[in-house]
């Protein structure tokens, strides 16, 4: 199940739906980046005039003050309401209800750039450079550089920030390649260079989106 969560501005309320499939989400995504749109029985105008949005996606149906179970009654492609007993009874006695934001994941998946107004973004791995999402591999050396420094910046937004910034947030990230060693001027420039080579050349820049200095690290294009 995927559980949506929107609020669109100069409003107070928030509003919340569910859809089952995929690629009805998948849909709802695509429809939001090209116009005006639906969102559960309300109509929307374009994206950004929307102050929050969200896709929670569940491995469960529903919640209650009794905690989580699946759904009963699901309704049916002819709009009909169908009794699905047989389905709860198969839970394994062992599962584990889970959920996860996947709100960016699938934003560039369809290719849709939210609440970028920044030459150059960084926001839950995903990088966004002049309008148009720039791949990061993550779980990667380099990514969790990229993610260590827009972290600083979005705890301290200032484009300049110090080795001792970056020490002092890594303490509390948990990543699996980057430690305390590589937070010096050498390491870090070494890990990230050819990505910022990339970076440079494919949008022709004149300087990188980052730059490392021996003191100091300078976040270009905010």
């Amino acid at each position: 199940m995927y559980l949506v969560t929107y609020k669109v501005k100069d409003q107070s309320i928030q509003n919340t739906f569910k859809l089952y499939e995929r690629e009805e989400v998948l849909s709802l995504v695509k429809q939001l980046n090209k116009g005006l749109t639906s969102l559960d029985w309300k109509m929307v105008d374009w994206i950004l005039s929307l102050s929050d949005f969200s896709i929670i996606e569940h491995n469960y149906d529903q919640i209650d003050k009794h905690g989580q179970y699946f759904e009963y009654i699901k309704v049916n492609a002819n709009w009909e309401f169908i009794e699905i007993p047989e389905y709860c009874l198969k839970i394994n006695p062992d599962f584990i209800p889970s959920e996860k934001d996947i709100t960016d994941k699938l934003f560039l998946e369809v290719g849709v750039l939210w609440g970028n107004d920044w030459k150059v973004s960084y926001d839950k791995w995903i990088l966004t450079t002049f309008w148009e999402v720039f791949p990061l591999k993550t779980s990667t050396k380099y990514w969790e550089v990229f993610d260590l420094i827009y972290s600083v910046y979005a705890n301290a937004p200032n484009s300049e920030m110090s080795y001792d910034q970056l020490r002092f947030l890594l303490e509390d990230k948990e990543y699996i390649d980057l430690t305390l060693d590589d937070i010096w001027y050498t390491p870090l420039r070494n890990v990230i260079k050819d990505k910022l080579s990339d970076i440079k050349d494919k949008y022709k820049l004149k300087t990188d989106i980052i730059s490392l200095h021996k003191t100091k690290i300078v976040i270009n294009y905010v």
